[in-house]
């Protein structure tokens, strides 16, 4: 599985859905940020109310379960006990609730990091939302999305199509901090990077996941 780097970016569609907001915290605690805005939205959407409407308790949870999850992720050992203040919270309820607005406008069930079994030396992985056929990865940052950002949807793409029935015929990066989507059809995706079809170039995903390097 080759992807042509000669080709540059893939187009995509890019669409600005909301205004960009920022914040003056430190740019230090974007993952904190990020982790806990992601809770609270998944929080509201499961139960299926506004951000304002979560309860403080479930507020706090989803802010603890972030902040266990970015000391495990920063592998330093320091405590990060407190280190959302208020301001953090409420710009992290801000992100969580553009965040939802956004999602209201998708086709199909809204799956919240759905469980893709792994294949070969890749681990399962939970991709953040699947929405009937499209396959969106979120990103809280102050800048534009990347090409490894790419790969990452083509990684849960591959396994989606190796491991599940799933149809995943479109996947797009969102990022509620600068109101943009930007979004592909998976097979035009495919073919502009690699020249293959979806089935051929998940096969060589697969096989490069167990060893099998053959051409």
């Amino acid at each position: 599985m080759r992807m042509s780097a000669h080709q540059g970016t893939p187009p995509g569609q890019v669409l600005a859905w909301a205004s960009p907001v920022f914040s003056a915290l430190p740019s230090r605690d974007s993952d904190l940020i990020a982790e806990s805005a992601f809770g609270i939205f998944a929080c509201a959407a499961e139960a299926q109310i506004a951000v304002e409407l979560i309860s403080q308790d479930q507020v706090l949870l989803a802010v603890q379960r972030a902040t266990d999850r970015i000391l495990l992720l920063r592998g330093t050992g320091r405590s990060l006990e407190g280190w959302m203040t208020p301001d953090h919270i409420q710009f992290a309820k801000c992100l969580a609730s553009r965040l939802l607005a956004w999602t209201t406008s998708l086709q199909g069930k809204l799956e919240i990091q759905p469980r893709l079994p792994g294949t070969g030396i890749v681990d399962h992985c939970h991709p953040d939302l699947i929405s009937g056929t499209e396959l969106i990865e979120v990103k809280m940052s102050r800048t534009l999305f990347r090409l490894p950002d790419i790969q990452q949807l083509l990684v849960y793409c591959a396994l989606a199509w190796l491991g599940t029935d799933r149809q995943i015929e479109r996947v797009t990066l969102a990022n509620p901090m600068l109101g943009v989507a930007w979004s592909f059809e998976i097979r035009a995706l495919i073919r502009d990077i690699s020249g293959h079809s979806p089935a051929r170039f998940f096969d060589q995903f697969d096989e490069m996941s167990r060893g099998d390097s053959r051409p």
